[in-house]
C-alpha cells in the first residue's frame, strides 16, 4: 500500500489538524490511537483522514485497521515519527491519528431500551473526570450522558481517553438546564442529585424507576439550580476521614447502585 507522503509541517492538512486539535467539535475531532479508531469505526463515525507512520504502516497486526479505513474511503497520509510527535498529545504516540466527525444529537434523538437511565455532567471541568463518567455510565447500561453548560468538551483527547472509547458506544448529548428539567419530567424520569449534606443514604433510595443521575464537580457539587429543581438529593456515606469522593468515583458507586437495584426487578 502506497500513501501520500507527508513531511512538512507547513503543510496544510497537517495545519488543518492541528485546528481540530485546539478546537474539537463534532464536525472534527482528534482520535489517537488503534483502540479508539477501530471502536469510532464500528460506531459508523465519521473518519475523514488519518495520518500513521511507516512503522505503524507496517506492522501485520495493523494491516486489518488499514484495510477498513480504505474500504470507507479515509484519505490516508504517511508521516515521519517527527511529526507524529509533534501531532499526538500522548507521551508514547501509538503511530496513528485521525479527525473524525461525528452527528450532534438532542434530547429527543435519546432511545430508551427499557427503564430511562441517564447520566447528567453538571460544571464537570476536568476531562479525566468526565472520560470516566461516560465510560462509567456506559458499563452500567445507561442510556446516554447528557453535559450540561460549565462541562468540558467530551471530544477533547483527554476526555476520549479517558473514556476507553465509551464516547463511541452511546450518545454523549450538549444541553442546557432550562431545557432538561422540563424534557425529563415530561418523560416522567426523576433527577437525581449527590449532596453531602442530603437526609437520604444513597443505599436507603429507591431508584428503580426511570431516573437521571446527575454530577457536578466535588469542588462546589451541584449547581443551586439543579440541586433546588432535584426529586432527589442522596449522600454517599463517608465512612473514613475523606472529606468527599472523586466525582467519577462517586458516580461509579451511584450508578452501580442503581444496577444492583434494577437488576432485580
Amino acid at each position: 500500500m502506497r500513501f501520500q507522503a507527508i513531511t512538512s509541517p507547513a503543510n496544510p492538512k497537517i495545519k488543518e489538524l492541528l485546528l481540530v486539535k485546539r478546537k474539537p467539535s463534532y464536525e472534527g475531532f482528534l482520535i489517537e490511537g488503534p483502540n479508539l479508531l477501530e471502536m469510532a469505526l464500528s460506531s459508523g463515525a465519521g473518519i475523514k483522514r488519518v495520518f500513521l507512520t511507516e512503522e505503524f504502516r507496517s506492522k501485520p497486526k495493523n494491516r486489518a485497521l488499514i484495510k477498513a479505513l480504505l474500504k470507507k474511503e479515509s484519505e490516508i497520509h504517511e508521516i515521519t515519527g517527527q511529526l507524529m510527535d509533534k501531532l499526538a498529545e500522548t507521551e508514547t504516540p501509538q503511530g496513528v491519528i485521525a479527525v473524525a466527525g461525528v452527528e450532534k444529537k438532542s434530547l429527543e434523538s435519546i432511545t430508551f431500551r427499557g427503564n430511562p437511565f441517564l447520566v447528567v455532567a453538571d460544571e464537570i471541568k476536568e476531562p479525566g473526570n468526565l472520560g470516566a463518567i461516560i465510560r462509567t455510565a456506559d458499563a452500567a447500561g445507561a442510556d446516554a450522558v447528557i453535559k450540561l453548560p460549565g462541562t468540558c468538551n467530551p471530544l477533547s483527547p483527554k476526555t476520549l481517553r479517558a473514556s476507553a472509547g465509551s464516547f463511541f458506544n452511546l450518545p454523549v448529548i450538549e444541553a442546557d438546564t432550562k431545557k432538561l428539567l422540563p424534557w425529563l419530567k415530561g418523560k416522567g424520569i426523576k433527577l437525581c442529585g449527590t449532596d453531602s449534606r442530603a437526609e437520604a443514604s444513597l443505599y436507603e433510595t429507591d431508584l428503580k424507576g426511570p431516573v437521571a443521575f446527575v454530577f457536578g464537580e466535588e469542588a462546589h457539587g451541584l449547581s443551586p439550580q439543579l440541586r433546588e429543581k432535584a426529586d432527589l438529593l442522596v449522600r454517599v456515606p463517608i465512612l473514613g476521614r475523606a472529606e468527599s469522593l472523586n466525582v467519577a468515583a462517586a458516580c461509579a458507586v451511584v450508578l452501580y447502585e442503581a444496577v444492583r437495584q434494577r437488576v432485580h426487578l
